[in-house]
């Protein structure tokens, strides 16, 4: 940070204030808030351009907050005449119209009657519905303000929840996912499996004994989740109805539209994925994976698989895993790397993740 000081005091730029909110990042887990977006200009574009100012906008399902640049001394006018929806759907609307279009107008030729009927129904349209239904637009604005103040008080430490959901989630992840699984695990750590893999290697070398070393990346892990397997998983894993309908409430929700040539298409319903930056995500996803891990523990016990045997007890090892990797651990057989096959052929199909190739 030091340097990027002294970066922005060698170039002569100013750093504009920030008004909304103080920090633009946050850490999913909330744990560290940051101001890491801003706007930096010279001293000849603030004198040409004046009052202006930075605005940190509420964030959706990103880290980071949108920034907005806001020039103070411009005047846009009054705003245009819309017409809205709504209002179709009341029963006075219709009567409005038609009195506002029945009363006398100057006469002229036709395209001028048209336009003053027109603007008759306009100042007619406004006044109702500043009756009917009040200042829109405030009222709009007052509801914005209300869900930013959720949002800030959310960012001073309330929980969210779905940060409350998570935070519960991780004080039980322990117990449910095998030690097989380092990832997002209090007390867990990556550097647990390489020490072990390593262990597991200079093992076979001092033994010569032949082992098989399989690794596995998922593709697009998070976004190919099938929501159907993740609810089956927690039914599995023993959870009740209400976590389950919470967690549906959190993420198994939302719609999509692609943009073809500049227009949006219909709204596509989303049946998969997670989100990334959610702090339920790295937990749920490990529910996920670790149907592969009962899958492969299966495999032992039917003697579909045969692990790597280590220490005076034999104890076998057949896979570890972190998060989306996957290391396969086993006899070096043609048997093991078609049980291998037939694992994630099985896995894919149940919940969506496909081996990268």
């Amino acid at each position: 940070m030091r340097e990027f000081g002294e970066f922005i005091s060698l170039m002569n730029l100013l750093d504009l204030p920030i008004l909304g909110r103080r920090f633009t990042w946050f850490q999913p887990n909330g744990g560290a808030v940051s101001r890491l977006d801003r706007f930096l200009v010279s001293e000849g574009w603030l004198d040409a351009w004046g009052e202006v100012s930075q605005w940190a906008l509420p964030r959706d399902v990103s880290d980071h907050c949108p920034l907005v640049l806001r020039y103070l001394d411009q005047l846009w006018g009054p705003k245009p005449f819309r017409f809205n929806n709504y209002w179709l759907n009341h029963r006075d609307f219709s009567d409005v119209v038609q009195q506002s279009w029945g009363q006398e107008t100057p006469t002229g030729w036709m395209a001028f009657m048209l336009t003053q009927k027109l603007k008759t129904l306009k100042g007619d349209l406004k006044r109702w519905n500043k009756e009917v239904f009040g200042d829109i637009e405030l009222k709009i604005e007052l509801e914005i303000e209300s869900i930013k103040n959720f949002d800030l008080k959310a960012e001073a430490g309330q929980l969210s929840l779905e940060d409350d959901r998570a935070r519960k989630l991780a004080n039980v992840m322990d117990k449910l996912i095998s030690p097989n699984q380092s990832a997002f695990i209090r007390g867990r750590q990556l550097v647990d499996g390489v020490v072990a893999v390593n262990e597991i290697i200079d093992l076979a070398k001092k033994t010569r004994k032949e082992c098989l070393i399989f690794k596995v990346d998922f593709e697009k892990a998070y976004d190919s989740v099938s929501w159907g397997f993740l609810d089956y998983m927690m039914r599995r894993f023993g959870f009740g109805m209400q976590w389950r309908r919470w967690v549906r409430a959190c993420i198994f929700s939302g719609n999509l539209s692609i943009l073809v040539n500049g227009s949006p298409t219909e709204e596509i319903n989303i049946q998969r994925g997670l989100k990334q930056g959610d702090p339920l995500a790295p937990f749920l996803f490990l529910l996920v994976v670790e149907g592969l891990s009962a899958a492969v523990r299966t495999a032992e016990e039917r003697n579909l698989y045969t692990g790597f045997k280590v220490g005076n007890s034999g104890m076998s090892v057949s896979h570890l895993q972190y998060a989306d990797d996957t290391l396969f651990l086993g006899e070096a057989t043609v048997e093991n790397l078609w049980s291998i096959k037939a694992i994630l052929r099985g896995f894919e199909l149940a919940s969506g993740l496909k081996c990268q190739l």
